[in-house]
């Protein structure tokens, strides 16, 4: 295939996914893996991860390495297609929801997903958790399909995060919605005790981190 034929399929592809590629989508549509070698090495494409490239000429972004993990799981599927049906697809979620959300200073470091199945992951910067969530805590931000900030705040907890930072979470996303309070109490109920209160006690869980743990008592 000629240079010019490829780059424009590439830009075709990439200008729908944040000027990314990868090399399942380029195969695809006739470009093999050699071509796509010159191509980097010519500057014309940057790899940011294995298979995944983003298109020199586009500008990086700040969730630049996230939409790179998330293409990867399903490196042939477009990305618009694979958000049609958020909750069976691999979801951002944990430190790395927070961090898309713009709610709280927690560093996305692992990149975190949710997964239906299982993942086999040879990269120790992606986790993924085995869980199936229902259709009503996923949502789409900035193009990913992500957790809904109910529920990223209860993965916080659940996954240990000190609970001050958390209560900082919680602060900033209510800034963005009021949270569904009953939906939130629900989740927490599972960690109230491993937070030193009664046994189940989502409700003064919950106040804990509304209130910034005023009247918190391990």
């Amino acid at each position: 295939m000629k240079v010019l034929n490829a780059l424009k399929i590439i830009q075709d592809i990439s200008s729908q996914q944040w000027g990314l590629i990868t090399s399942a989508q380029a195969t695809a549509k006739g470009i093999d893996r050699m071509a796509l070698s010159r191509l980097e090495k010519n500057g014309y494409l940057e790899r940011l991860r294995k298979g995944v490239y983003r298109v020199s000429a586009a500008p990086s972004t700040k969730f630049e390495d996230i939409y790179a993990a998330w293409l990867s799981f399903e490196p042939s599927q477009l990305s618009y297609m694979r958000s049609k049906a958020p909750d069976t697809d691999v979801i951002v979620s944990g430190v790395t929801a927070s961090y898309v959300w713009g709610i709280g200073e927690l560093i996305p470091e692992p990149i975190t997903f949710t997964a239906p199945t299982r993942k086999q992951l040879r990269d120790k910067n992606i986790k993924a958790t085995k869980r199936q969530l229902q259709k009503h805590e996923t949502t789409i931000v900035h193009g990913l399909p992500i957790t809904t900030l109910e529920r990223t705040i209860a993965d916080l907890v659940a996954d240990g995060v000190d609970l001050s930072l958390v209560a900082n979470v919680v602060r900033d996303a209510q800034r963005i919605k009021e949270l569904d309070s009953n939906e939130l109490i629900e989740y927490l109920k599972p960690y109230a005790k491993r937070a030193g209160l009664q046994q189940n006690d989502g409700t003064a869980l919950f106040n804990f981190l509304i209130y910034s743990g005023e009247n918190y008592v391990r």
